[in-house]
């Protein structure tokens, strides 16, 4: 019982939106991605083209041709469910125009997620003391991602992106919607990637059918990453809500099969992947471009795990 109430009060948190604007749009701090959430969120310069991974960084979709779709399933503080899906496109050397006026990209992707967070039978309670409550009611919060990133010819390796999202809030018996813009961009050399992504540019407004109208802060996130063929080492910096934050993240993967994963956020993450190889016998085509991840992270108000998985084709 204890721990239904304690439930309770963290996920209200998440819509203290209603009552103090610098805490709307709780949804956009939460994580999505057993292999992002396993590195502590160091993702703003990671690029593996899965269709979750626009949540860090808009061009982070840019990197496999082809087709990709990704599924998760998180709980928060054990209690209740994150749940997102994603589906993406990658088309190389995509050509604009006629001939001899071609003008060609080399990397062009397109994406969609869609993921929602939610409680229902929540207990209702009068102003006065009282023990039963006099009623329930439900909360949820929704998210759309619309992505679009490409590379840039005249740079090479260096790439672009942006994320347009779609906010929807239902609390009580209110609702709200709100629109906001991500900017990404991602330079490689080498064997290091760094990235700087800007989340909710110039503010993202949140209008609630009361005419009360909040807006979710801009912030500022770098990082960088340095790979081998077993290992990857990646540290974000940003600047949130007036304070400067910072991800730590480390892989080690064995055969090209399994993925150890740690990271630092507020805590400590811990995570493992597993790309197994679908042999021929199992479809028409080989299909190598399986992923599943977890992740277990803690956190100040409790743990958190992740289950995900990806494929590319």
């Amino acid at each position: 019982m204890l721990k239904k109430i304690f439930g309770i009060f963290i996920f209200l948190l998440l819509f203290r939106n209603v009552y103090a604007s610098e805490y709307t749009g709780e949804i956009l701090n939460l994580e999505i991605g057993g292999r992002a959430c396993g590195l502590g969120g160091a993702y703003c310069s990671i690029l593996d083209g899965n269709a979750l991974s626009s949540w860090w960084n808009p061009v982070n979709i840019l990197q496999r041709q082809g087709v990709s779709v990704g599924a998760m399933k998180g709980k928060e503080f054990g209690l209740f469910d994150f749940n997102c899906f994603g589906a993406g496109i990658t088309k190389r050397n995509w050509e604009i125009g006629n001939y001899p006026n071609v003008y060609i990209i080399n990397n062009i992707a397109a994406s969609i997620l869609f993921g929602t967070i939610g409680m229902d039978s929540i207990p209702e309670f009068p102003d006065t003391l009282v023990t039963k409550p006099t009623g329930y009611f439900g909360a949820s919060e929704q998210v759309v991602l619309f992505t679009l990133a490409f590379s840039i010819p005249q740079i090479k390796n260096s790439k672009v992106g942006l994320n347009v999202k779609y906010l929807r809030y239902d609390i009580f018996n209110t609702q709200a919607n709100g629109i906001g813009l991500d900017f990404g961009a991602n330079y490689r050399y080498k064997k290091m990637s760094t990235g700087i992504v800007i989340k909710n540019v110039g503010g993202t407004n949140i209008i609630w059918a009361t005419n009360k109208q909040d807006k979710r802060p801009m912030s500022v996130i770098a990082g960088t990453n340095y790979r081998t063929k077993e290992s990857l080492v990646a540290l974000d910096l940003g600047y949130e809500y007036g304070s400067i934050i910072y991800r730590l993240g480390m892989e080690y993967t064995i055969w090209d099969l399994i993925s150890i994963r740690m990271g630092i956020n507020k805590g400590l993450a811990f995570g493992v992947g597993l790309k197994p190889d679908i042999p021929e016998s199992w479809g028409a085509t080989r299909i190598k471009g399986l992923t599943i991840d977890y992740a277990f992270t803690t956190k100040e108000l409790g743990s958190v795990s992740h289950i995900s998985m990806g494929l590319n084709f």
